[in-house]
């Protein structure tokens, strides 16, 4: 027996507008996020009072949706193909292991030459009693990931291009938030879980230089920028001696 079912679906869509209206109020209450918007409705010579109500997970995907920067098909390609060379490399057979005889080495007096002791050099001091330090130490040393290098690169360049629109370097001895020197050190890693120092790496162009020599001219375009308005002191000693000289 042949059976047919047939369904009908009405689909309603509503759009709110929310651009011209202001921003009053923001209330979290708990686990929701509360906007009030208030516009003044001329014709009706009255003001319209929109409650905005989300949960602090939907406010969460908003921002990430928004801050997450996209990939260009070229820096795409560049990523898949050093995937595909790491795969490829692990397929291949290891060397067979020579044998290797032990030279008859005579140990007379005569043959003794002097040893050249090298110079110690002393390596950076980490507080193991300090578990941020050992955190730092830890991350610092394992893979990251090129997805998230690129977000990081973007995300700098983009707070860049808005201070140089709004002007907002002016204010950044009031504002630590608008200082550069202060976003690279700590907004920026802080926005991908990342390390000051292989932070600084990444924006020197010292590590993965597969992804950062890309953006080599956005940085020198950004230290001369403050060069041209006279606050080279405004710029972090790292990117000077990187990219100035």
């Amino acid at each position: 027996m042949i059976l047919f079912n047939q369904k009908e679906v009405i689909t309603k869509q509503s759009i709110l507008d929310f651009c011209d209206a202001k921003i009053t109020e923001i209330d979290k209450l708990g686990n929701h996020l509360c906007i009030i918007f208030k516009e003044e409705n001329i014709d009706k010579q009255e003001l319209e009072t929109w409650r905005l109500v989300m949960t602090l997970d939907q406010f969460t995907q908003v921002r990430r949706e928004i801050d997450i920067p996209s990939i260009s098909p070229i820096q795409l390609k560049a990523i898949h193909a050093k995937e595909a060379a790491k795969k490829k490399e692990a397929l291949v057979a290891p060397e067979p292991i020579e044998e290797v005889k032990e030279p008859n080495v005579n140990f007379s007096e005569e043959n003794i030459k002097t040893i050249q002791t090298l110079k110690r050099e002393e390596a950076s001091y980490i507080n193991w009693k300090s578990n941020e330090e050992v955190k730092e130490a830890t991350l610092a040393r394992r893979r990251i990931d090129p997805d998230i290098i690129t977000r990081l690169l973007n995300y700098v360049f983009r707070f860049h291009q808005r201070m140089v629109k709004t002007d907002g370097y002016s204010h950044s001895h009031r504002d630590k938030d608008r200082n550069l020197a202060y976003f690279l050190k700590t907004i920026a890693p802080k926005s991908v879980g990342l390390p000051t120092l292989s932070c600084q790496k990444i924006y020197t162009g010292q590590s993965y230089q597969d992804i950062t020599k890309v953006y080599r001219q956005n940085w020198v375009n950004l230290c001369m920028y403050f060069i041209k308005r006279g606050d080279k002191d405004k710029l972090p000693g790292y990117l000077v001696k990187h990219y100035v000289g």
